[in-house]
């Protein structure tokens, strides 16, 4: 991570972050109030990106809090589906879907995994199945 920030130009401060054209690495990860998971991980998310000179911010909101931010701020969102992998990766991830209230929060946008999205989410055949997210996995 510190070669590709350092070739794209992101250089540590004496503070440790890293800055360019005088803008800190900086900014502020939101999660759920009361979500202990999310909480950890949005902290261990935090220290290993404190390593790389990114000062991520860590903290928790409410829904009504982060929603007006989402498209804005970085949330720490998830899904907790133990059960077909399309329920909750089709939504979170597929570019048709990005900005739409929860959905794909990010605008995540990548053909090859709109495809893996969409084969794994259009056969029955396991094995096929078992391909697409495989190659969703890879391309994330």
């Amino acid at each position: 991570a510190g070669r590709v920030l350092d070739a794209a130009g992101w250089t540590k401060g004496e503070d440790g972050v890293r800055a360019k054209d005088g803008r800190p690495a900086r900014f502020t990860l939101y999660y759920p109030s009361g979500d202990k998971v999310r909480q950890d991980h949005a902290l261990a998310y935090a220290s290993d990106a404190k390593k790389a000179g990114i000062d991520v911010r860590v903290e928790s909101a409410t829904w009504e809090v982060i929603e007006p931010r989402m498209h804005r701020d970085a949330v720490l969102a998830g899904f907790g589906s133990t059960g077909d992998p399309d329920f909750g990766l089709y939504t979170m991830l597929h570019s048709s879907l990005a900005g739409d209230g929860f959905n794909n929060m990010a605008h995540y946008d990548n053909p090859a995994v709109d495809r893996a999205l969409e084969t794994g989410r259009r056969t029955q055949d396991p094995e096929t199945r078992k391909a697409a997210y495989a190659t969703l996995q890879r391309a994330l």
